[in-house]
């Protein structure tokens, strides 16, 4: 997204646009990441407003509107979406189990499984709305601790996809360290190999509790085991793809944590 600047807009407020105008590859993760740096932005300078416009991409566009993206801004034009492969996105703040309860409907729907059979996919995410309220942020941080969800339906690959954002702190600042690597300054830790280590169960945990460390190694399991696909794993400036074990350093920081994932129906 480009930025086109900074006016006061007509009704007195100081105006921020980021200009979408030339956008032509768009994915469910991308918007909830969006969506989630404009609440911030929002909370943090509540004098502004932000005018936005649509991609000129038709694709672009209809996946905004199919995502749920409008129910979260105000929009002059009709964006309601009738796509039944896109659960529009959810969000919350706790732990929703009846969320979770509507996710696995919508996957269960889409395959034609059992509840059994899905069950997977509900623990993964009450997993990580747990992970959110327990780990994301810390007392200081200002912003409401928000998880954001979205689901799409793949025909062609008979699988759901899922994508899970939070734009707390990031795994690599929440895990507490081996005292080695507090010890010595110089030892530089990559994020990925931060987060690599989160999943495999370390227990590295801010709270140095080992119980609330289970969250990501239970679902790096599922992965494991099968029950869940193309896990991959997004936060500060590492990323960590389990299906094929690569790690990778990102050169701009990715706020919070994205998770995303496939179910196929065997």
């Amino acid at each position: 997204i480009q930025w086109e600047g900074d006016e006061f807009d007509a009704t007195g407020f100081y105006a921020t646009k980021p200009d979408m105008d030339k956008i032509q590859v768009l994915t469910p993760d991308a918007i909830l990441y969006l969506l989630s740096q404009l609440e911030d932005f929002t909370e943090s300078y509540p004098d502004r407003r932000i005018h936005g416009n649509l991609p000129q991409d038709s694709e672009a566009t209809n996946l905004l509107i199919e995502s749920g993206f409008f129910n979260y801004v105000t929009s002059k034009g009709n964006v309601s979406s009738k796509n039944k492969n896109i659960l529009q996105m959810q969000y919350g703040i706790h732990v929703k189990p009846q969320t979770a309860q509507e996710v696995v409907a919508f996957a269960r729907s889409c395959l034609g499984l059992s509840r059994s059979e899905t069950s997977p996919i509900y623990t993964t995410i009450i997993e990580l709305m747990k992970n959110t309220f327990q780990h994301a942020y810390d007392t200081t941080n200002n912003f409401s601790r928000r998880w954001w969800l979205i689901a799409v339906h793949l025909p062609e690959s008979a699988s759901v996809s899922f994508s899970f954002l939070d734009n707390g702190m990031g795994i690599p600042h929440t895990i507490e360290k081996k005292f080695s690597e507090k010890l010595s300054s110089y030892i530089v830790v990559r994020d990925a190999e931060l987060i690599a280590s989160t999943l495999r169960g370390e227990f590295r945990t801010r709270t140095q509790l080992g119980y609330r460390g289970n969250g990501l190694p239970s679902i790096f399991e599922h992965h494991q085991a099968g029950r869940i696909r193309n896990l991959k794993v997004l936060s500060n400036k590492g990323f960590v793809d389990c299906q094929t074990d690569d790690t990778d350093s990102l050169n701009r920081r990715f706020r919070g944590t994205l998770i995303c994932w496939d179910f196929r129906k065997s």
